[in-house]
């Protein structure tokens, strides 16, 4: 399900492992798994993205809402999503992984030897 709504954006699948896993947490290995053989696109998905926005999403938000009050929880809302529309580094590496990675996906690919 998830495979043909990436590549309907035009981007490769394994964009979604690095957008909601953390690299440590499993990102790395499934961003490999759903590239298909496209290394460029499982380096970039699974070690830039998973090192952004997956900690963000599986970490800092889970253990921040056990920690606050109830009742400031919509300042931890406010404060999540500032941070990430403000992350200009994520907003470039999500749009550049739908937009411009199918673009230049083969020429990078020929940069970059395959790992063994």
């Amino acid at each position: 399900m998830i495979i043909p709504v990436y590549e309907m954006l035009g981007a490769n699948p394994s964009m979604f492992a690095g957008t909601l896993l953390a690299c440590d947490m499993g990102g790395f290995f499934l961003a490999k798994e759903l590239a298909g053989g496209d290394v460029a696109a499982w380096l970039y998905s699974g070690l830039i993205l998973g090192s952004m926005m997956g900690p963000t999403i599986v970490f800092s938000i889970p253990v921040a809402l056990g920690i606050i009050e109830p009742s400031d929880r919509r300042y931890l809302a406010l404060g999540v999503l500032a941070g990430i529309v403000d992350h200009s580094d994520w907003l470039y590496c999500w749009w550049s992984g739908c937009y411009v990675l199918p673009v230049c996906r083969s020429t990078v690919s020929r940069w970059n030897s395959p790992l063994r």
